[in-house]
């Protein structure tokens, strides 16, 4: 989400993370206010960063304030979370600065959003319409990637005689030595921090950071979905993507 410190807290109680079809079953629940003070006692909530942009975007102002107020109940005993592409940046400076690396010491809180929630003083329908034109660009862009690279795929399997390989095929290519799924790795290493990694430090890197590795994986699975098999087969691939970027570290304690 387009964005409007501290160290991070240490989890008393397990994180409980939703994403947006939750957050709007709980709001429709009829149990609602039997369930939320357990929630609220039990668990330390985390909103995604992601999941409070889907919830900005609402175009329908009622059930937008709706899904705030619930936020707003939940956040105050737990945190938000930064959106995923912020969090992992700096999951990876945090490894750059040399020295002992512990990925689930970075603080990944968002207070922006936090405080948003709470005083609700910017969310508005201009705000909603700009977070939708906002994710229906990324979204743009995410499927045109990959319907690009498309052809090429459908090519090689004609030249070779091959059918599309499963996830799992793909994914064992793509790790063995020299393979795209470490130049990725070192490319978002240098987008990041502007620091080039070779493979044998990139496989370290992504062996010391489990969320480095499930941000690759979950760009192989969309390569496979969308430019691999055919992308009408799952419409839920870019947000199923999305959560493997935020859950590996929202759920650490």
């Amino acid at each position: 989400m387009k964005k409007f410190g501290r160290a991070r807290p240490v989890l008393r109680n397990p994180a409980l993370i939703f994403d947006n079809s939750a957050v709007n079953r709980l709001t429709d629940d009829p149990q609602r206010a039997l369930l939320q003070p357990g929630i609220s006692a039990g668990f330390c909530f985390r909103l995604a960063g992601d999941t409070f942009g889907e919830i900005v975007a609402t175009p329908d102002a009622t059930r937008r304030q709706a899904l705030l107020d619930l936020c707003k109940c939940l956040v105050t005993t737990g945190d938000c979370l930064q959106p995923h592409d912020e969090l992992l940046m700096n999951v990876i400076k945090e490894h750059s600065k040399g020295g002992s690396y512990d990925w689930r010491a970075v603080d990944v809180t968002c207070k922006e959003y936090e405080d948003e929630i709470a005083r609700q003083e910017f969310i508005d329908d201009n705000i909603a319409a700009e977070q939708r034109r906002f994710s229906a660009e990324i979204g743009s862009e995410f499927a045109q990637i990959h319907e690009d690279a498309r052809p090429h795929f459908e090519k090689l399997f004609r030249r070779h005689g091959t059918t599309p390989p499963s996830l799992s095929e793909l994914v064992k290519a793509l790790q063995m030595p020299g393979g795209a799924f470490w130049s990725l790795g070192a490319g978002g290493y240098r987008k990041a921090t502007g620091t080039t990694l070779g493979e044998a430090a990139a496989r370290d890197f992504v062996d010391a950071c489990p969320p480095f590795r499930a941000l690759l994986m979950a760009l192989c699975v969309a390569q496979h979905q969308r430019s691999v098999q055919n992308p009408a087969r799952d419409q839920q691939a870019c947000s199923t993507c999305t959560r493997l970027y935020t859950y590996p570290i929202a759920s650490s304690s």
